[in-house]
């Protein structure tokens, strides 16, 4: 027999998702409402697959998931496309290795791992800066459990047959297992570090077995009528209000995650309550309708927000710019589903299909979809992709022909629009080294192999952290780099989790240039903060001397100012002139002491960072060329021209 049908499921899958978008859109915040969508999705996928294998069916996992995603892909991966064309048309070109980089994630069900990977903070004040596939996260967390699911099911049925135990209570011992062992890991993770958690399958699994546990006990829950209604609201409230009440930005999805879980469990368990129970609300003909809609809805929503918030070049929208940006978002998701869902679904169902495929079976169909959209949109993403990257090493080898000697610091008066490096590469444009040859690696120590690149035959060598890989433009001839990122010479700022192998690469360092003897050794002296301060490397002195004492000639760089913004990101969003997008130092004044112990030791001083911030006014953009690539880094391009500059006038 066919389990019943629920109304409030349909009605409260659409107040999650809708409570999303207006938490979204209006207050930037997270409302708790895809731990909803997540814990019915897999409510709905576990009470289907326990009613088939009670009518007898065995449990067939590969085409229950070949059904699953011949129905969430049309709308997923159209989705994916629209988004990856209207990004790259009005958000900012350097924006479209990233656009279409997660448009791929997102159309094979990995965004929620490069978000992991990328460190994106889910929770950022700024939305504007935000990714317009961000959102992608929770449907790949759907879509790798939606494959394990079956697959566990399937065991656990099976085991039920060679123990001629019960279905439903095995299974309910099987994912009632992973709820609680995926609940105490998520809440361990969310402790250890929140960001990475919060986009994880296995922290966000217990949320799945949640909702299995539910369709299974379901059955065996009798309560009155008045008692289901007092549930019933309390969990509508319960959704309503998580993101008010909550502190998300600090505990989801560990504990805190708790709440709307338990609340769209009493709106489950409340189906069936009087009148005047929470289906009052869920099971009106509005909102039943609009769970058609609501998986289209989230879709479009975020993107929306994001595109019209660069756009617009504003932080937050007004109650009425937020509602018009709402009924754009469900203009989109109607026409998607209109467009996209339901013939497709069609087509699923047998109703409506060509000639050609008219014979084909329920699965077979369902194959179609699964391999033909994938394969359109993958060769759609990869055709963009083999453009874009013909286009940024154009770029690439236009920002290196640039005359160092006419632009950039160069040319300090020359007051134009930026012309290089290319939007494209600004925020990439770093020093480029050839990996170090066989020959190279066997020469040295094993464990510096990973970090060398550049010239074999270079009798200079630049050590240290990206900082110094930027400073290669100093060096006139072969180069050989040894880079640790964020590795500071002394483990100055240097962060817990490289401090061990900073402090190797530096023993290691150490030992092979005292070995080697190259001639010169190029490193950076100080490290600068984003609050205006520097510090020189603690020991940084008597390790040139060290090195100055064995013949070798030690080049000391002078770390570039920091700031807390981006100034390039920040042009691209205000305009080059906009004065948010400078900023002040006091890093452009001589460090005189500084530069006498260095000297004392045997080194030499190198300053550029009065041609960096002139008179302390560090700007986005001079010379038409743009001068930081991020926060902390000036970019390849300028420095170029910055050399140039020093060798004209080395007082500069």
């Amino acid at each position: 027999m066919a389990a019943k049908w629920i109304p409030e499921v349909q009605g409260v899958r659409t107040l999650a998702l809708a409570l999303v978008a207006a938490y979204h859109i209006w207050f930037g915040k997270v409302s708790g409402g895809v731990d909803v969508f997540l814990f019915i999705s897999a409510f709905l996928l576990t009470r289907s697959m326990i009613g088939a294998a009670e009518r007898g069916a065995a449990p067939r996992p590969l085409p229950t998931i070949l059904r699953r995603f011949a129905r969430l892909l049309p709308l997923t991966l159209t989705a994916a496309l629209l988004i990856t064309a209207a990004s790259l048309l009005w958000l900012p070109t350097s924006e479209s290795p990233m656009i279409l980089t997660q448009g791929f994630a997102s159309s094979t069900y990995w965004q929620n791992i490069y978000l992991q990977q990328q460190q994106i903070d889910y929770f950022a004040v700024d939305r504007s800066t935000a990714s317009p596939f961000q959102h992608y996260w929770s449907l790949a967390v759907q879509g790798q459990v939606f494959v394990i699911w079956p697959l566990l099911f399937a065991l656990l049925w099976f085991v039920a047959k060679m123990t001629k135990l019960d279905t439903r209570k095995v299974a309910l011992g099987g994912f009632g297992l992973v709820l609680v062992l995926g609940f105490a890991y998520s809440v361990r993770y969310t402790e250890v570090d929140q960001q990475a958690a919060y986009f994880s399958m296995f922290a966000r699994v217990w949320e799945f077995a949640a909702g299995a546990v539910l369709a299974l006990v379901l059955p065996w829950i009798r309560l009155p009528g008045v008692a289901k209604a007092v549930l019933g609201w309390a969990g509508v409230a319960g959704i309503v209000l998580c993101g008010w009440v909550l502190p998300v930005e600090a505990s989801f999805p560990g504990w805190a995650a708790l709440w709307p879980i338990l609340s769209a469990s009493f709106v489950v368990v409340s189906a069936g309550a009087p009148r005047y129970g929470a289906g009052l609300l869920l099971n009106n003909s509005l909102m039943q309708r609009a769970a058609g809609y609501s998986f289209a809805l989230y879709l479009t929503h975020w993107p929306v927000l994001v595109i019209y918030l660069f756009v617009a070049r504003t932080d937050s929208v007004s109650f009425l710019e937020g509602a018009g940006l709402l009924g754009i978002s469900a203009a989109l998701a109607w026409a998607l589903t209109k467009l996209v869902e339901l013939p497709i679904a069609e087509f699923l169902a047998g109703r409506q299909a060509p000639k050609r495929m008219r014979g084909l079976s329920a699965l077979a169909r369902a194959g179609v979809v699964v391999v033909a959209l994938p394969a359109v949109t993958l060769a759609t993403l990869g055709v963009g992709q083999g453009i874009l990257s013909a286009r940024m090493h154009e770029a690439r080898v236009e920002a290196l022909a640039v005359p160092a000697d006419s632009y950039g610091a160069s040319a300090l008066d020359l007051d134009g629009p930026p012309q290089w490096p290319s939007e494209l590469v600004v925020r990439e444009d770093l020093v480029q080294l050839p990996s170090c040859s066989r020959e190279t690696l066997a020469s040295i120590d094993d464990d510096l192999e990973q970090y060398c690149s550049g010239d074999e035959n270079a009798d200079t060598w630049v050590v240290g952290n990206s900082q110094a890989q930027q400073s290669i433009p100093l060096i006139d001839g072969p180069v050989r780099a040894y880079i640790l990122f964020s590795c500071q010479f002394g483990g100055e700022g240097v962060q817990p989790d490289v401090e061990d192998e900073c402090n190797a690469f530096w023993q290691n360092m150490t030992a092979q240039i005292l070995e080697d003897k190259p001639k010169t050794v190029l490193v950076m002296a100080t490290r600068s903060y984003e609050d205006d301060r520097e510090t020189e490397l603690p020991g940084i002195t008597d390790w040139i001397k060290r090195l100055t004492d064995e013949g070798v000639h030690v080049i000391a760089v002078r770390d570039a100012p920091r700031t807390t913004l981006n100034p390039f990101m920040c042009t691209e969003q205000w305009g080059v002139d906009a004065e948010r997008c400078s900023f002040t130092t006091s890093l452009a004044e001589p460090n005189i002491d500084l530069q006498t112990r260095v000297e004392a030791a045997g080194g030499e001083y190198i300053d550029r960072n009065n041609l960096i911030c002139p008179d302390g006014q560090c700007a986005p953009v001079r010379g038409d060329i743009y001068v930081f690539m991020d926060s902390s880094h000036v970019t390849a391009t300028y420095l170029r021209t910055v050399t140039a500059a020093l060798a004209r006038n080395p007082a500069a």
